[in-house]
């Protein structure tokens, strides 16, 4: 357990060192910008056996505009490996990254968003607005092994 937890405060440090821009969905209702970040159970799972060199291929990012308010929200379904029935192993969320206008302008926080969850926030005024990022941690390294399935969707208003 002590080790899982160290492999995970690691990779969060290096997510908050530097991230990529991903690809949103752009969609507008009713003057409201909707971008979707898809976190896939596959290609944005982080394992315990990770190295670092990886982590930033690996994880899904969307940038943020400075000083926005933002409301964030997840749907979907994801599952590790390919199980089903009475042998099923769902996914029940996703890691999530930001930058706040908090403390400095620039807080960095950090939630596990489960499916139906939302939550809000404005982004930082520092770095263009910062980046969210959003990744499925699998403890158990089975990324190789065994081909995890589904995705989230990550629903970024502003």
């Amino acid at each position: 357990m002590k080790n899982s937890l160290k492999t995970l405060f690691s990779v969060l440090f290096i997510i908050c060192v530097g991230l990529m821009v991903g690809v949103p969905f752009l969609h507008s209702s009713e003057g409201l910008v909707e971008e979707t970040l898809i976190v896939d159970a596959y290609k944005n799972c982080i394992d315990g056996s990770l190295t670092s060199q990886n982590v930033r291929d690996t994880v899904a990012t969307l940038a943020l505009k400075s000083s926005t308010n933002y409301t964030v929200r997840l749907e979907g379904k994801a599952w590790f490996g390919q199980e089903t029935g009475a042998q099923e192993d769902p996914v029940h969320g996703v890691f999530i990254y930001y930058e706040d206008d908090t403390e400095d302008g620039m807080g960095m926080r950090y939630r596990v968003l489960t499916p139906g969850e939302s939550f809000s926030f404005t982004s930082s005024k520092h770095h263009g607005g910062g980046k969210i990022a959003a990744f499925i941690f699998d403890r158990w390294g089975r990324k190789g092994s065994s081909r995890n399935h589904g995705a989230f969707k990550l629903i970024v208003t502003r």
